[in-house]
């Protein structure tokens, strides 16, 4: 396998510049599953898109330094270029704008009948690994099917599974009461709110916002 070097150039208008929606897909993937290793063909349709759509952008990230080349055999294989002098600043830029948060929280918002939602468990902890699932609970009465769809189109996008939970605000109340050891382990850990509980979801298409940071942390 021939590792190709990548002169990082640091630009940071043009590394951050979200427009394209392949490479807003190409960075949240990526981002989510740091150790990701793809060629075209793979990582386009692992996220859905028409190879020929996606072609220049894991290239134009090569040369803006985020992305190095490895190749093997016929094949270039992209991955994140951790050594890049500003990986740190468009890693935390990404989380907040266009990674799993703000992309699980659009879609979550978007679903009539969820009333609270939050982020737990090692991706809350931001202690995930290639393994990890995103863990997510609901609290409301979405539509089971509505609600399966939204999760797998998220899957895809994201490359992770995400082991969701969904309780009604009864049963949900009743089992904060009665201190249920699931809840209990949620609600004393780190945990991520995507919708507050005097948000409510609205149903429509979760349009892409740049640079508004979707969720907040509580302890």
């Amino acid at each position: 396998m021939l590792l190709k070097a990548t002169t990082c150039v640091v630009n940071f208008d043009h590394m951050l510049d979200l427009r394209s929606k392949g490479r807003r897909r190409l960075l949240a993937y990526y981002f989510t599953n740091p150790a990701a290793r793809h060629h075209l063909r793979d990582v386009a349709e692992r996220l859905s898109i028409d190879p020929s759509n996606l072609s220049r952008e894991p290239r134009r990230l090569e040369l803006e330094g985020l992305f190095r080349v490895e190749v093997s055999g016929r094949q270039k294989y992209f991955r994140l270029n951790r050594e890049c002098p500003l990986f740190r600043e468009v890693r935390s830029i990404v989380s907040k704008t266009i990674g799993a948060v703000p992309l699980i929280t659009q879609s979550v918002k978007t679903i009539d009948g969820v009333e609270e939602a939050y982020l737990y468990g090692s991706f809350a902890r931001n202690q995930q690994d290639a393994a990890t699932y995103i863990d997510l609970l609901m609290i409301g009465t979405p539509h089971g099917e509505v609600l399966a769809e939204a999760m797998g189109k998220l899957e895809r996008q994201l490359g992770r599974e995400i082991n969701y939970t969904v309780l009604s605000r009864e049963e949900f109340e009743s089992r904060r009461t009665r201190k249920d050891a699931f809840l209990e382990n949620v609600w004393n850990h780190r945990r991520v709110s995507l919708i507050a509980s005097h948000e409510t979801a609205q149903a429509g298409s979760a349009e892409f916002v740049p640079f508004k940071l979707c969720g907040s942390y509580i302890e």
